[in-house]
């Protein structure tokens, strides 16, 4: 009876193990995924804009409270 228990407990890890798992693209309902980035031909070079508003502006304040948040988090 001992050599069974072994063999089920083996059988039911081999079977465990040997369900695929579902990966990659999956659907999902009420969702469209955006489109593709349009394919660069050689050659072409493109560079990324960024808007000036969006490179690191912190004002005073806000440096001010991160400082003290983070020295407050020592004590």
């Amino acid at each position: 009876m001992k050599h069974f228990k072994h063999f089920l407990a083996i059988a039911l890890l081999a079977l465990t193990l040997g369900i695929p798992a579902y990966a990659g693209e999956m659907d999902t309902p009420g969702y469209k995924p955006p489109p593709p980035p349009p394919i660069a031909t050689p050659g072409d070079m493109e560079t990324p804009t960024v808007a000036p508003a969006e490179i690191g502006t912190q004002t005073l304040t806000e440096i001010a409270i991160d400082s003290i948040l983070s020295a407050l988090a020592f004590f």
